[in-house]
């Protein structure tokens, strides 16, 4: 743990503290705010006690809409930024009390211990990363949904290749117009 502040956030999370979430139990129904039981890791996930959560326009769409939904009740949100309070037993990146951002997948799995809006968040080890000291929680919140969008777009959409290995400059270019929203900026970092 690197600061005291780390050492306390990991100590109140470990004192059984609530996880409070905001559930949708069916298509267009208002979020309710319950408890939920503390998620467990499985063996690529990590438990996260969130600090900052992002809420995406597609969020509002999948509670009025049910897009992507199968099943409810459902956490909703997918960006969320805190602190490492479990880790699974094939996680090797990161251990306790590291301070990461990552991508919840509730919108493409339907778990809710997988959904951000709530207190304590499973993440997959590799849709996570940890968050440079100087960062806050909140800015370190909108990055996953945006860089995710921005990959999407580039290695599915459009079938850039993914770059493996060190990376040489094209010949051609990519024109990414207007990129001052956080996908755009994502897309200018993944260019």
């Amino acid at each position: 743990l690197k600061t005291p502040r780390d050492q306390f956030l990991c100590t109140m999370a470990a004192r059984n503290e609530k996880n409070i979430a905001a559930v949708l139990e069916g298509k267009g129904a208002r979020l309710t705010i319950t408890t939920r039981p503390i998620p467990s890791p499985g063996p690529h996930e990590i438990v996260v006690r969130n600090h900052a959560v992002a809420v995406n326009p597609v969020d509002w769409k999948i509670q009025d809409y049910g897009f992507t939904i199968k099943t409810y009740p459902v956490v909703l949100g997918s960006d969320s930024a805190g602190v490492i309070t479990s880790i699974g037993s094939s996680v090797t990146e990161f251990k306790v009390g590291d301070r990461v951002t990552g991508f919840a997948g509730s919108i493409y799995n339907n778990d809710p211990n997988q959904g951000a809006l709530q207190t304590y968040t499973i993440l997959r080890d590799i849709a996570t990363t940890k968050l440079a000291d100087g960062m806050s929680f909140e800015d370190g919140s909108v990055f996953p949904m945006a860089m995710a969008t921005a990959a999407v777009a580039f290695f599915t959409c459009m079938s850039i290749p993914r770059p493996i290995g060190s990376i040489k400059p094209q010949e051609s270019g990519l024109l990414i117009w207007g990129a001052s929203s956080s996908v755009g900026t994502s897309a200018l970092q993944l260019a």
